[in-house]
């Protein structure tokens, strides 16, 4: 469960990903807005359609369990079953003039993240089905830009829908051997099928054209409220309330010459505003039911995003593209076995994409996005009682692949 986090930004703009998934000083098409909203008004009129396949490889290992009531407890097991999904985008964007202020209007519709979590077998500690999980978070913003002179300001409304899926934690709903339930709203910790919940909120950006070869940006997002998931109200703290962090994000774009390009992007996550995502799992489990103002958590900590990229223009036709991301992972030692649910450690990432353009309207784009192998090993992350103890590894990498149509109308 990942609003924003190791997928941010991947799967929004082929062209932009292809380069390091930068786009804050930078745009590049008609996704432009989905960075910063300030951007739209460098891109003229535009749409662009796109599709993400992504491909999930990983796996959870128990050691040092102790349970004796409950066999088969250690091991090592596949988190996806079902490795693969795809997540589809839109953007388009209209250039406007008025006197001597240009204008621009346009549509993104994106996911802000996708994260899938499919074991083939239970988990004798939580329950007695198949454990996993389903977040899927899209995002819908109409945009609004201005520029002046060398100068442009932006601003989105961002109307967000998320999705939610939780399976196979039967025992944190009804323990076994006489234990009390570790939910506050017993019946809706599991296995109650797919869950919605709506936002709305706003971005605004600018960005700065210093000179023709040099630019800046800086977008920023205010936490967002989005409704409760009422299915899952006993397992997500505060009646299952899950918010989406507030992101902040500055960029810097450099021609230096006249057929490439260098930009660096940096983006900050806020999850410690997130209650439902932050507040670990260890007291919070024993001391405050599940589902309650002070619920236990997956323990996230907040998070830095480095990107950086290149692109060359080869001719009129072809242009290719590179770049990298860094990223710390959110999930701390001690709270991995909670996290064998969101399973998402991946955070280091290399890219490379290219574009051919067949004449002046119409460009066809691609990336492919490696997600470098990341084992987090866990330290006291099972508690003692009655869990048994133990310490939970999880181990992920992930491969992106984009592809995009582009029109200039």
């Amino acid at each position: 469960m990942s609003p924003a986090n190791e997928l941010d930004a991947l799967v929004a703009s082929v062209k932009a990903t292809g380069m390091g998934a930068v786009g804050v000083a930078y745009p590049q098409d008609a996704m432009a807005g989905a960075y910063n909203p300030a951007g739209i008004t460098d891109i003229g009129d535009r749409f662009d359609v796109a599709v993400t396949w992504i491909h999930d490889e990983g796996d959870t290992t128990i050691k040092g369990n102790l349970n004796p009531f409950i066999p088969n407890v250690n091991g090592t097991f596949p988190a996806y079953h079902r490795k693969d999904f795809f997540c589809p985008e839109f953007g388009i964007n209209k250039h406007l003039c008025w006197g001597d202020w240009e204008l621009a209007v346009g549509l993104v519709v994106f996911n802000r993240n996708a994260s899938k979590t499919t074991y083939r077998t239970n988990f004798p500690l939580l329950g007695t089905s198949h454990l996993g999980l389903e977040y899927i978070h899209e995002t819908f913003s109409p945009l609004l830009a201005v520029k002046f002179c060398n100068f442009s300001v932006g601003a989105s409304f961002n109307y967000m829908i998320h999705r939610l899926k939780v399976e196979g934690l039967e025992f944190l709903d009804h323990p076994p051997l006489g234990l009390p339930s570790f939910s506050r709203y017993p019946g809706f910790v599991t296995n109650k099928g797919y869950d919605y919940a709506h936002g709305v909120n706003f971005t605004v950006g600018f960005k700065w054209d210093i000179m023709p070869c040099l630019s800046v940006g800086a977008a920023y997002q205010p936490t967002t409220t989005m409704g409760r998931f009422h299915k899952y109200r006993g397992f997500l703290a505060q009646k299952g309330l899950l918010k989406i962090p507030p992101i902040v994000s500055a960029g810097i774009t450099y021609r230096f010459i006249p057929c490439a390009s260098a930009s660096f992007d940096v983006q900050y996550l806020g999850w410690n505003r997130v209650h439902s995502l932050h507040t670990p799992l260890l007291p919070n489990l024993f001391t405050h039911k599940l589902g309650d103002e002070e619920g236990a958590g997956f323990g996230w900590r907040s998070q830095w995003i480095y990107r950086f990229g290149v692109d060359w223009d080869i001719n009129c036709a072809w242009t290719v593209r590179a770049g990298c991301r860094f990223a710390k992972s959110t999930i701390e030692p001690s709270q991995t076995a909670v996290n064998i649910l969101t399973h998402d450690p991946a955070g280091n990432f290399v890219m490379g994409g290219f574009s051919w353009r067949p004449n002046g309207l119409i460009e066809i784009s691609t990336y492919y996005a490696h997600g470098f192998e990341r084992l987090i090993k866990g330290k006291n992350a099972i508690p003692p009682l009655p869990f048994g103890g133990g310490d939970v590894d999880i181990k992920q990498t992930k491969e992106v692949v984009g592809l995009s149509l582009g029109v200039n109308y």
